[in-house]
């Protein structure tokens, strides 16, 4: 599931660096993406923050990843329940 979301999100947010980057570097789009094993984290240009939120949360909540909005003042959790919903587990 995490490697489908981050597949969907490099489609709009292109990665800067690895296998996968783009070779449009002025792209304000470009992210620097770091991968993990069950991780992935993703810094994005200031220019683009309310929109990159965007598209992170619709495509977490499609590919039923957790989501953790690091830049949020109450660093807002979102996970899939069991029962098919996405719900809010720590933030206001």
């Amino acid at each position: 599931a995490l490697r489908a979301w981050f597949l969907d999100m490099i489609q709009v947010y292109p990665a800067m660096n690895g296998p996968l980057a783009t070779d449009e570097v002025d792209d304000p789009r470009v992210t620097d993406y770091s991968v993990g094993r069950q991780v992935i984290y993703a810094a994005f240009a200031w220019s683009q923050a309310d929109d990159a939120r965007e598209t992170m949360f619709r495509l977490a909540e499609k590919h039923r990843v957790g989501f953790f909005d690091a830049s949020a003042d109450d660093g807002g959790v979102w996970l899939p329940s069991p029962g098919g919903s996405y719900d809010r587990v720590h933030g206001q």
